[in-house]
């Protein structure tokens, strides 16, 4: 799985995070890393 955030690649254990890119109300949880997270 990619991480929408940093683009690397992480098997499904570490990118079983979701967080919102941007601050718009609008935004949807996308798949991060636990880096990331």
């Amino acid at each position: 799985h990619h991480c929408r955030n940093c683009g690397d690649i992480f098997c499904d254990k570490c990118t079983s995070g979701r967080i919102a890119l941007t601050n718009d109300d609008q935004a949807q949880p996308v798949r991060v890393c636990d880096r990331c997270l």
